[in-house]
């Protein structure tokens, strides 16, 4: 019988060293960071720079009703907050605090079909009798 050639011996397993300890240490704390900037759920960092806001469709349908349109990037929704945040006269931007802007939301009456017309009403009604035309 001739002899029987050895099983080839198993590859030696792999020892890790300081510098792979050291990248695993880097990735576990890059985890954590990201994890600690979108600690709320539906909101995730997808890149350096980027996060990621998530809607259901449920809240995707009331965005798309509060601004009277459909939101369709983050660009128009970004671009849609800002513009109801302000009111612009002529050339000239006042930009609103977000509580005034919600009470006033509250004041609109059902005599104002949309909030723009609500404010543009309120606005001359007020500069009326600022000027002393009421």
């Amino acid at each position: 019988m001739p002899p029987t050639a050895a099983a080839p011996a198993p590859p030696p397993a792999a020892v890790p060293t300081t510098q792979t300890t050291l990248i695993l240490g880097k990735i576990e704390q890059l985890e954590h960071k990201l994890a600690d900037l979108a600690p709320r759920p539906g909101l995730k960092v997808t890149a350096p720079g980027t996060i990621s806001l998530t809607f259901n469709v449920a809240q995707k349908t009331r965005l798309d009703a509060a601004f009277q349109r459909n939101i369709s990037s983050a660009e128009e929704l970004t671009t849609a907050v800002e513009r109801i945040l302000r009111i612009r006269l002529d050339d000239t931007e006042i930009h609103l605090p977000e509580m005034l802007l919600h009470r006033l939301q509250s004041r609109q009456t059902a005599a104002h079909p949309t909030f723009a017309a609500y404010m543009q009403d309120l606005i001359v009604q007020v500069l009326e009798q600022y000027v002393g035309l009421r």
